[in-house]
């Protein structure tokens, strides 16, 4: 039986940060995976997908918390947060300081794979407020 398409987006963002899993990447993004809304230095397709978030889980110590899914056809909106502590060198220094990161994501489902994704996030905020100020 096919998997309903909010449960593929939500069971692999649930997946990929709270169980730290990555064979969550593997089993719901397709090869050849399109973000139209790609961090900087993120490789494309399902190995872009995947390098990323294993680089977060590697350095920082995520959760994420889902507060809204719902589907329309093969497109699922999803709203949710990440809290985001880091461990390691995560894009700036491991001070202890939490960010929550708020995330509104469409995501294009086709076979039980997630094949096209947008996101919008306040993520550049979130590492601002983690950077130490500039001294003169």
């Amino acid at each position: 039986m096919p998997k309903d398409n909010c449960f593929v987006v939500t069971d692999m963002l649930l997946r990929q940060y709270n169980d730290r899993d990555l064979t969550a990447v593997d089993e719901y993004i397709a090869e050849d995976h399109i973000d139209h809304n790609p961090m900087h230095d993120q490789l494309p397709g399902r190995a872009g997908v995947k390098k990323l978030i294993a680089d977060v889980i590697a350095s920082a110590d995520v959760t994420a918390e889902i507060h809204d899914s719902f589907g329309a056809g093969d497109l699922v909106f999803t709203r949710y947060t990440t809290t985001i502590r880091p461990r390691g060198d995560f894009r700036g220094p491991a001070d202890g300081k939490t960010m929550s990161v708020h995330i509104l994501e469409l995501d294009r489902v086709r076979d039980g794979q997630i094949v096209e994704s947008w996101g919008e996030s306040n993520f550049l905020a979130q590492m601002q407020a983690l950077t130490p100020e500039a001294t003169t």
